[in-house]
């Protein structure tokens, strides 16, 4: 089985079918809810799209580098 036969890939995709059958079996709530939509919302409504920080960078930009560094697995030091 190489690397790009369709074997490979027909191997790949039923593990990850089965992978996600178990989580869900096991009680893994598999959907990501991202909230970058909210945001983007968020500032349209509140007229921040073009507002700048104290630094002048854009506020929807901060907010979208707040989200980035919460969801980072494991943030710098």
């Amino acid at each position: 089985m190489g690397y790009f036969d369709a074997t490979f890939y027909d191997a790949k995709d039923a593990l990850v079918v089965a992978e996600m059958q178990l989580l869900k079996r096991l009680g893994f709530d598999v959907r990501a809810r991202l909230p970058y939509g909210t945001m983007v919302n968020y500032a349209q409504v509140l007229n921040l799209t073009d507002a700048k920080g104290k630094n002048g960078e854009g506020v929807p930009q901060l907010a979208w580098s707040y989200l980035n560094d919460a969801y980072a697995p494991f943030p710098k030091r």
